[in-house]
């Protein structure tokens, strides 16, 4: 059962019970009193000691209120669906966002008012409360009903672009109708893909960069009406890291030979093993100074480098002491790629992997709008922990990575990616591996800023960070960002600052870690914009609706003190005259 009364003392409960007995002594002094009005002289007495025990306890009743639910109008809302809830729920109050100017006569709900009424705003019809103002709503209870999406509804920009590597652009989009799709850069036209039919589409788009610099590349969507939408696409290309690979093989294959040779042209540095006898190696080094022969895997050793290719034959042969280095390498953060043989199963408890027979021994892939057969080994990867897809195809993932403390593993399942560039297709061989060692390699688990906030930003709007440092001081265009440490993970810290003008900028540490990012203009990425709106409105709202909710609700109403103030000075002034008249 619900109390009903609750009290929060002045002072401590000792304090008004020792006030309390002394009343009662004076209204028993009151009662042995002669004269007239005895009886009234006792309760005035009585009345006036419950008043002010009620002034010092400060008593609270629960009180039953009805509730007032707000139907929040927003940009794009359905005129239909807000007479129908109306009309079901006649009680609804309506409102409009501070955003949505096309209705005039509906009162506009501040947003520095919407923390306050969260509790109270039951349906949102539209693309919802805008992004910067719905971080002031935690726990969002409402029910959004949003519009069809249309347009592009979701964008991946690669965050490492290189100079003469072949990124891709990757995005959802939904069509109304024939769609053409073209990404233009500096010189020109450099890829398409052309929609036939209305519905949601998978669409991906190459570039292959010839210059470094900071550039907005143009997506123009074209539909069968003819009308022409432009997109701006930033892109920062930069210079490729040169990294350090380590080969560890049981024998020379051409799988490894064609990657080598791919590495070394890039002016990586590479130094190859490969094992002749049961402890005897030949080595080869290539763009590296460093000649040390590595007979027995350390960590030393291993931290030299920033990713490591091996074999399965040789892992599974390796002493429990290297396997424990090289967990060790691996945590700290070295790269790690399996290479399979024959399709031997790993079988090591200390690898964060388990393999499985497959069905298939070839797979098909679509390159730049072209199917190829290629082989693959006949095995499949699973993992306790989640395995981050790089190459898939359907629902085959055929290369992917797994996060190892600071490090990751890697693996590939294509045998023979070799046969893409001995048939005169470098640009696919390349496409296949670069993706794979930018996310498995040292260098590219450094990357200490990251934006958390999606793409695109406007001016005037928040940009939340996160930060890899031991002790950082980072600067937006110059201006020092306050951080606030993870209280769990030391090191990690986060950042909060506010978009400048559209174009680029920069975040920039006092140790020369540098982020390079793009502001976009207001009327940008409308349809981008408009899903991430409607994604984050739903986003923690309430699964089971709000029709459920009881229009009252109970509180606590404290009892003013006032009165209690009052009741005192009439019973005291009542008791003081009496004594005077009696006298």
């Amino acid at each position: 059962m619900n109390n009903l009364v609750s009290i929060d003392p002045w002072f401590p409960t000792w304090v008004c019970f020792l006030l309390g007995l002394v009343f009662f002594v004076l209204i028993l002094t009151e009662a042995r009193k002669k004269g007239r009005y005895r009886v009234l002289r006792i309760a005035a007495q009585s009345i006036a000691g419950l008043a002010l025990m009620g002034f010092f306890l400060r008593p609270s009743v629960k009180i039953r209120s009805g509730r007032e639910f707000i139907l929040l109008l927003t940009s794009g809302y359905n005129s239909a669906q807000a007479d129908s809830l109306l009309k079901i729920e006649p009680y609804l109050r309506v409102f409009r966002t501070e955003d949505f100017t096309s209705q005039s006569k509906i009162p506009t709900l501040p947003y520095a008012a919407i923390e306050e009424q969260e509790k109270n705003i039951k349906y949102v019809l539209g693309i919802g409360i805008p992004l910067p103002e719905l971080e002031q709503i935690p726990n969002r209870k409402y029910t959004l009903f949003a519009p069809q999406a249309t347009g592009m509804l979701k964008l991946v920009i690669p965050d490492k672009v290189i100079i003469n590597q072949t990124s891709t652009l990757k995005g959802l989009f939904q069509a109304t109708g024939e769609t053409k799709i073209v990404l233009v850069g500096p010189g020109g036209a450099e890829d398409s893909v052309q929609l036939s039919r209305p519905g949601l589409h998978p669409i991906q788009l190459s570039f292959r960069p010839k210059q470094t610099g900071k550039f907005v590349y143009e997506l123009l969507i074209l539909n069968k009406e003819d009308s022409l939408l432009r997109e701006p696409v930033p892109v920062c290309v930069q210079q490729e890291k040169k990294l350090k690979f380590l080969f560890l093989q049981t024998f020379p294959t051409a799988e490894t030979r064609t990657l080598k040779n791919f590495l070394s042209e890039n002016n990586h540095a590479v130094v190859l093993r490969s094992q002749i006898s049961k402890s005897n190696y030949i080595y080869e080094f290539i763009n590296t100074d460093d000649k040390n022969k590595i007979n027995r895997l350390t960590a030393e050793a291993l931290n030299s480098f920033d990713l490591l290719f091996v074999d399965a034959v040789t892992i599974q042969r390796l002493s429990p002491s290297e396997q424990t280095d090289l967990t060790a390498a691996v945590k700290s953060g070295l790269g790690i790629i399996i290479f399979f043989n024959d399709n031997q199963l790993l079988n090591e408890s200390w690898l964060p992997v388990k393999t499985i027979p497959a069905n298939s021994d070839t797979v098909h892939i679509n390159f730049r709008n072209y199917l190829r057969t290629l082989p693959r080994h006949k095995i499949e990867v699973t993992s306790a922990k989640h395995i981050e897809p790089i190459l898939t195809t359907g629902k085959n993932i055929l290369a992917g990575s797994m996060r190892m403390g600071e490090g990751h593993f890697g693996f590939m399942l294509l045998s023979e990616t070799y046969s893409l560039n001995t048939s005169g297709n470098p640009d696919d061989y390349a496409s296949v591996w670069i993706t794979l060692l930018s996310k498995v390699a040292r260098a590219a688990n450094n990357q200490s800023i990251q934006i958390t906030s999606g793409f695109p930003i406007y001016n005037d709007e928040p940009i939340h960070l996160k930060i890899l440092a031991d002790a950082p001081k980072f600067y937006s265009d110059k201006i020092k960002l306050p951080l606030s440490e993870d209280q769990f993970v030391a090191g990690l810290w986060y950042g909060k600052t506010w978009a400048g003008s559209p174009g680029w900028h920069t975040l920039k540490s006092d140790e020369n870690d540098s982020l390079n990012y793009y502001i976009s203009s207001k009327g940008a990425w409308k349809s981008l914009r408009i899903n991430q709106q409607v994604l984050q409105n739903s986003i923690k709202m309430n699964r089971q609706g709000t029709s459920s909710l009881s229009r009252e609700e109970e509180h606590w109403a404290e009892i003013s003190p006032v009165y209690f103030l009052l009741i005192y000075l009439v019973c005291s002034g009542y008791l003081w005259v009496w004594g005077k008249i009696s006298i």
